[in-house]
């Protein structure tokens, strides 16, 4: 029995589901992707939230093409001399009473998060959503209870998914939100949107005082004046900066942006090719703990500087050009892939086409190296990127490592060889049909997934067909 795929494929059969225990992440991602792709739910609210941002990206006024080059100049420039920058930052944070900590992976993170509570052992704790939060497993790491700061954060504290850098809830639909807002918030079924954020802002500020310790997330850090900025449209995180007494940003090494007079360029991209916003709603600029003239601001600020395997996209020139992100999240939004399977089937906190490039050199040990061939290539997401990534020549370059690492398999080879040998040969292409099915079988089937009906091998090749009918052919 099957059932039609409501997804790209609209003529594709789909036989229905078969479980089967997953035990590498390349057979969890199929998985995930195949339950996903059945769901037409899931694929109407991926593809309408999609076309609903491009469509309201593409009214605003967009930056020039000169802008995005002098982008994607200033990340090639800050990147090339990141050791420069990052020991600026930390001068220039330090100068105005501000703590740097330099963390290399996950294990030396949890212990330098433990340290610092430890400090404050009384306070409350806040913690916003952030794709580095995710990637750094940062809600597992706090032991004691804390406040989700924002509607997203709440739901991805619960469920752990989030399928977008900026809208962690691109997957879930309104419908889906209600329900666990209506049992969180006790709200009333059919809640309007706008009434959550409110209620739920109203409810959370009242929580942050000045006893509390706030982790949170800026999108730059700026090496000259040791500024992180944060960029944010519900003014839940900036809140909790003002009005919390300690501040905790954790920051990705490359992060870094060189000058305030970058920052110009960077801000208009991200906001329009992120939020698809002409600006920002709300940007907030923190030096350091509060200055003896200020009433607000924190009183003790850390900066977590974190590598967790940057580092390892760094150091390979092939593939460095995917640092110069800057997570505005524009190539997940044009990516069918991305559309197809949201951002929780790909088991990394790098998720969509940048996340394609990056999870196998980052987590090596993760073995993410099926991510880079869950593309199609069509290279929306290298027109889209605003600062020039060519994201797709990069997940060409990846598939030639694997190829070349070995991790393809003998026996692949083998069959591709098998391929080659029989292409070359009309009388072995018109061989019988139940070799050729054998063959195909057993190249495609495991690729191709449980759920989806395997197309079966005519009985005559296109070759005999015409012969039959006009009565020449080829033969060599």
């Amino acid at each position: 029995m099957c059932i039609k795929s409501p997804c790209l494929f609209e003529n594709t059969s789909v036989s229905l589901p078969i479980k089967y225990p997953a035990v590498t992440n390349q057979e969890k991602f199929l998985k995930t992707l195949s339950e996903k792709s059945l769901s037409k739910d899931f694929y109407n609210q991926m593809s309408d939230f999609a076309n609903n941002f491009i469509k309201q990206k593409q009214s605003k006024t967009h930056p020039t093409e000169n802008a995005k080059k002098r982008g994607a100049f200033y990340r090639w420039r800050t990147t090339e001399n990141l050791d420069k920058y990052l020991i600026e930052f930390e001068s220039s944070f330090s100068k105005r009473g501000g703590k740097v900590i330099w963390v290399p992976d996950e294990k030396d993170l949890a212990n330098e998060v433990e340290l610092i509570l430890s400090k404050y052992s009384n306070y409350d704790i806040d913690i916003s959503h952030s794709q580095i939060f995710e990637e750094a497993n940062l809600y597992d790491k706090i032991s004691r209870p804390y406040n989700n700061l924002g509607l997203g954060a709440s739901m991805v504290g619960e469920n752990r998914e989030y399928s977008h850098p900026l809208f962690p809830l691109a997957h879930i639909g309104k419908e889906k939100a209600n329900l666990f807002f209506n049992d969180i918030l006790g709200l009333k079924a059919r809640t309007p949107a706008k009434d959550w954020a409110e209620y739920y802002r109203d409810k959370t500020n009242s929580k942050t005082t000045n006893k509390t310790v706030a982790f949170v997330s800026p999108q730059f850090a700026l090496s000259d004046s040791g500024t992180l900025v944060f960029i944010g449209n519900n003014g839940l995180q900036t809140s909790a900066v003002m009005q919390s007494k300690v501040i905790v940003a954790l920051v990705g090494i490359d992060q870094i942006v060189a000058t305030q007079n970058e920052l110009e360029t960077f801000l208009p991209l991200l906001s329009i090719y992120g939020q698809a916003e002409a600006i920002s709603r709300q940007i907030l600029f923190v030096g350091g703990p509060k200055q003896s003239s200020f009433d607000e601001g924190p009183e003790e600020v850390y900066v977590i500087l974190f590598d967790n395997g940057r580092s390892n996209i760094l150091a390979k020139t092939p593939i460095r050009q995917a640092a110069h992100c800057i997570q505005c999240g524009a190539c997940h939004m044009v990516c069918p892939v991305y559309r197809m399977a949201g951002g929780q089937s790909f088991n990394s906190a790098n998720i969509g086409p940048i996340g394609e490039v990056t999870s196998q050199h980052q987590y090596p040990k993760k073995d993410l190296k099926h991510l880079s061939f869950a593309s199609t290539h069509c290279g929306a997401c290298t027109e889209v990127c605003p600062v020039k990534i060519d994201i797709h020549s990069l997940i060409i370059n990846n598939r030639k490592e694997v190829q070349e690492s070995g991790h393809i398999g003998s026996n692949e080879k083998y069959l591709w060889l098998a391929w080659k040998r029989m292409m070359l040969k009309r009388k072995r292409m018109n061989q019988t049909t139940s070799l050729k099915s054998f063959m195909f079988r057993t190249a495609y089937r495991k690729g191709w997934g449980e759920k989806r009906e395997f197309p079966q091998i005519v009985e005559r090749s296109f070759n005999q067909m015409w012969i039959e009918q006009f009565g020449t052919g080829h033969d060599d």
